[in-house]
């Protein structure tokens, strides 16, 4: 090791100084010089040590931390670090040393708060940096890969990925025996688990784990468990595990006679395995073995992970070795290789192969479903699989479990892959569809995201409603957030998730500063700590921004706000921006909208804009009372209509009645409609994401139908995402995450409206489907001045398609008991269906009712056809004047 690549204590130490710790000092020095050498294996440039602050603290907020930090071997982790590098550059913190990080109480009975004042950041080109943190950065999850018992004392209370005791309660043999009981149609070897004589017997959970304890001379209790419970043959070849010895191998009738030799006084218990039979290949006798294959066997570690709220197989690696070689010792194994590469080698074709890792890859995941329900918090898991039998009748025995998730495995496979010469062309293409460390950190960034919020308190104006009632079940489940509501409406089941409900007529939006001022009162004289106001309502936004102004909260002004909800207003600000920044000028994605407070008003507008043209109110929502007009006549007489029936908020909640019921008159725009989905913190853009939406059925405008990722090409959905985000900023919208709608015309984008609040419908939940990007999440992030860290996929993960119901078109349908049990009944990997109205029934201005949609990992033709086949089906489309294959057919 040269001079060049030792640490310097000076440099790498916290406090810039000398450490007094010899212990620490040490393992700082083995850590760095092993970072060192693992980049120079990898062709990547050393790690750069220049001393500069790259995310300054501002505002009390860390922008930039994640709160991930990674502990482990280097070269064990550095391969997962460059993966986070490359979905999230510079966010996750590789810490070399316990030094790095100090535990200290909040309070006396409080959680511990871990920090870490120093750590190696990765950027997306596989660069390195070691940065020390001032102010240190709070951590939120640990991603520890040793059994470092002073690194458990440090870190105590903060969430990890392996769960406290994990290694004791998964990774021991016995451990495994007595989870794996516990679960019906999960097959193990046949084991007996001998106990010293003093020690406590392990709880006899089933038949197939026999515990016995052991006495000098008296090997009976052990024999019977063999020979009468277990009913071993005598010549049945097993593997015989003790306490800190190598397993052996010998016949059940010598196990006996071993355990007696070779249990000594610090034996406290010895496990012996049945040996399973090797698989073999369909209809390929033993004596026509290949070189590759004759007196050999493998074992199948997959590493599965809980990614978005399902496990998730992210390596299937194969471990081959001699027959007469015990399962669980892999001292002398070969490096693993891929599953396919194996099953190819032992002589099965493509499709057997592509079978095959499809069952590996299903009972990899039952088993990690069944451990999850003993550690709740597991996100992790190896699971190790024999294949017994032949390939017709391949049976899944599980040899051993891993708390680690075998990531040492999977870093020497990645290590291996980098060296490699690049293949232009596969000639034959890989049965096992591997994810790698992609949705592991992924997992764990959002884990990390959540463990910022914990604990923290938000206070929400409006909101209790049916369509939210799912809402406030994540926030307080997965994100941790004590939420205040503050609602006109009396304490509902579906916000029982909340931990305060504070009960207040907010109506009347013309007295938003009374409310605000009276709101700020209340929430002084409870001392309610609030660290951010929002609302979900498009209504109460400006109300909500007015709170946050008054009690010094991050976020959006209230002009800013009270400008989105007022639609005339958005495209004024609009159209008169001038340009300010490399972009393009944000006045040619304005269109013409005149205010309309009287029927006179409509004489002076048509006098600007040309028919056709659109009429909505000027504070409305979900495309209520939105109408493709054609004359100055029907003008008239349509605004007459709204005006008449919907007079305040009473008539049709929340809608925008409570700023009033005038309208506007705007230009009709052609071409195709989208929606962009826009987060942003401090004017940055910080991600965008692009769907299209079905024809409306005019003269309403009500939306039909939806499709994520967006068909559009590549530059198009640029100028759209550009569109949005310069709107956004025009109006003065700084940080969080608005829904833009937009016309894509032959002229270029065109803003239809701003809703500065998460997208409603569909939207949300497809964009984590296809994206992996939580804006749910992301909206309280950026609510408390925190950045999110959104993954940079290089490809959808999904393709969703969806329709939305509505009662006059689809009411029947829904009502009919048969259909209702059928939707409820859907596949949530495959399906979605939400009841956003709690009673379905006509009303003169529709609303989305329900929502239904579809999704598919090959391709949006695969999720229209199964959306397609679903409404056939269940007839849902049989009062509706098109058939669901119109609202779908603009997307392709």
């Amino acid at each position: 090791m040269s001079s060049s690549m030792e640490p310097r204590a000076s440099v790498l130490s916290p406090s810039g100084g000398s450490k007094e710790d010899g212990d620490v000092d040490h393992e700082l020095s083995a850590n760095w010089a092993e970072l060192l050498k693992t980049l120079h294996v990898l062709r990547l440039p050393k790690t750069t040590t220049t001393e500069f602050e790259l995310f300054p603290q501002r505002d009390g907020a860390l922008e930039g931390n994640s709160g991930l930090i990674v502990y482990g071997r280097p070269r064990d982790v550095v391969p997962l670090m460059l993966q986070s590098g490359v979905l999230c550059p510079m966010q996750a913190m590789l810490v070399l040393s316990r030094q790095w990080l100090s535990c200290t109480p909040d309070q006396a009975d409080a959680p511990s708060t871990l920090r870490a004042s120093a750590g190696v950041l990765f950027d997306s080109n596989g660069n390195s940096y070691f940065r020390r943190f001032s102010p240190s950065r709070l951590v939120s999850l640990v991603v520890n890969l040793t059994d470092d018992n002073q690194l458990r004392s440090v870190i105590r209370d903060v969430p990890r990925l392996r769960p406290q005791g994990a290694s004791e309660a998964i990774d021991t043999p016995l451990a495994t025996c007595q989870l794996l009981s516990r679960c019906e149609h999960v097959r193990q070897p046949k084991t007996v688990v001998v106990v010293a004589d003093g020690e406590p017997l392990p709880p006899r959970v089933a038949a197939r784990l026999e515990a016995v304890v052991y006495r000098a001379g008296e090997p009976g209790g052990l024999r019977a468990a063999l020979f009468d419970r277990l009913q071993l043959r005598p010549d049945c070849e097993m593997w015989l595990r003790l306490d800190g010895q190598d397993p052996i191998g010998c016949e059940a009738k010598d196990v006996c006679n071993v355990v007696q030799s070779r249990f000594r006084p610090s034996t406290r218990t010895a496990v012996a395995v049945e040996r399973v039979c090797a698989f073999r290949p369909e209809n390929a006798p033993a004596q026509e073995e290949s070189e590759w294959t004759r007196g050999q066997t493998f074992t199948v570690r997959c590493s599965v992970v809980l990614w978005r709220d399902r496990p998730t197989t992210v390596a299937m690696l194969a471990v081959v070795h001699r027959t007469d070689q015990s399962l669980y010792s892999h001292a002398d194994a070969p490096l693993p290789v891929s599953l396919d590469c194996t099953l190819k080698r032992w002589g099965c074709d493509v499709l057997q192969r592509r079978a095959l890792c499809e069952r590996t890859r299903a009972e990899a995941e039952r088993v990690f479903a069944v451990v999850r329900r003993e550690h709740c918090d597991l996100m992790l898991l190896g699971v190790e699989l024999v294949l017994a039998g032949e390939m017709r009748a391949v049976e899944f025995v599980v040899s051993s479990l891993d708390s680690r998730g075998f990531i040492a495995d999977m870093a020497a496979r990645t290590t291996l892959e980098s060296l490699a010469v690049p293949v232009p062309e596969q000639v034959e293409p890989s049965a096992d569809r591997l994810l790698g460390f992609e949705p592991l950190v992924s997992a764990c960034l959002h884990r990390a995201h959540c463990g910022l919020l914990r604990g923290r308190h938000v206070l929400v104006i409006g909101g209790c409603v049916f369509r939210h009632k799912a809402v406030w079940t994540r926030v307080r489940n997965e994100f941790g957030l004590k939420v205040t509501l503050i609602d006109a409406c009396v304490k509902s089941p579906w916000v029982d998730d909340l931990w305060d409900h504070i009960q207040f007529d907010l109506t009347d939006h013309s007295r938003d500063e009374e409310h605000a001022r009276r709101i700020v009162a209340m929430v002084q004289q409870r001392r309610l700590n609030v660290g951010c106001c929002i609302s979900r309502m498009e209504d109460c936004l400006p109300l909500a921004a007015r709170i946050g102004e008054l009690l010094h909260l991050p976020g959006n002004s209230y002009v800013a706000m009270h400008r989105a909800v007022a639609k005339t207003e958005t495209m004024e600000l609009v159209l008169s921006n001038p340009k300010m920044d490399p972009l393009p000028a944000v006045r040619r994605f304005g269109s013409r909208s005149i205010r309309i407070r009287a029927v006179e008003d409509i004489d002076v507008a048509v006098k600007q804009i040309e028919f056709p043209a659109v009429l909505k109110l000027e504070h409305g929502s979900g495309a209520v009372g939105v109408k493709q007009v054609h004359t100055i006549k029907e003008c008239y007489n349509y605004f007459r209509k709204i005006t008449s029936d919907l007079r305040s908020d009473a008539d049709l909640p929340g809608v925008g009645l409570g700023y009033g019921n005038m309208m506007s008159l705007m230009d009709w725009l052609g071409g195709s409609e989208h929606d962009v989905d826009v987060v942003m913190l401090n004017g940055q853009l910080v991600a965008a994401f692009c769907q299209d939406n079905g024809p409306t059925p005019l003269p309403f405008c009500t939306q039909t139908a939806a499709a994520c990722p967006s068909f559009l090409h590549p530059d198009e959905q640029s100028q759209l995402i550009a569109c949005a985000f310069q709107s956004c900023r025009a109006i003065g919208l700084r940080s969080g995450v608005f829904n833009v709608e937009l016309k894509l015309t032959p002229a270029g984008p065109k803003l239809i409206e701003i809703n500065a609040r998460v997208g409603g419908f569909l939207g949300r939940r497809w964009i984590r489907e296809c994206y992996d990007c939580d804006l749910l999440l992301a909206s309280f992030l950026t609510a408390f001045g925190l950045r999110p860290c959104i993954p940079r996929l290089p490809r959808p993960l999904r393709y969703c398609v969806g329709i939305n119901l509505v009662s006059s078109r689809h009411g029947a349908a829904l009502r009919d008991p048969a259909v209702k049990r059928r939707l409820e009944e859907l596949d949530s990997d495959e399906f979605y269906y939400e009841q956003i109205c709690p009673v379905i029934e006509d009303v003169p201005y529709e609303e989305v009712d329900a929502l239904l949609a579809a999704s598919d990992q090959r391709s949006h033709k695969a999720a229209i056809d199964k959306l397609l086949q679903l409404v056939h089906d269940l007839d849902l489309f049989r009062s509706d004047e098109h058939p669901c294959a119109y609202y779908l057919s603009s997307f392709k």
